[in-house]
C-alpha cells in the first residue's frame, strides 16, 4: 500500500494474475466510487514511479496532459 496523500491510497490486489494496482479515494462520498483501477498491473505502476512518468510523480505532467478518469473497480460492491 502507498499513501498518496488527502486520504489516498494505492492497494495492489493480490487476487488478480497481473497484481493490478487499485486506487482508494474515499473523498468522493459514495463508497461505490471509492475504488478504480489505478494500472493493470504492478509491474506497470512501479515502472511509472521509477521513471517519473506516473501521474502521481511531482515532475511529472501526465495527470494534467491527459484527462484523467478513474475507472470503477468493478469487483467492488458496497454492502451498505
Amino acid at each position: 500500500m502507498a499513501d498518496l496523500g488527502c486520504a489516498v491510497y494505492a492497494c495492489v490486489d493480490c487476487r488478480s494474475a497481473t497484481a493490478q494496482v487499485l486506487l482508494f479515494d474515499p473523498n468522493p462520498g459514495e463508497p461505490d466510487l471509492a475504488w478504480s483501477v489505478d494500472t493493470p498491473s504492478l509491474a506497470g505502476w512501479l515502472r511509472g514511479w521509477l521513471d517519473g512518468t506516473a501521474w502521481f510523480c511531482e515532475d511529472s505532467d501526465a495527470g494534467e496532459a491527459y484527462d484523467l478518469e478513474q475507472v470503477p473497480w468493478t469487483e467492488f460492491r458496497s454492502r451498505i
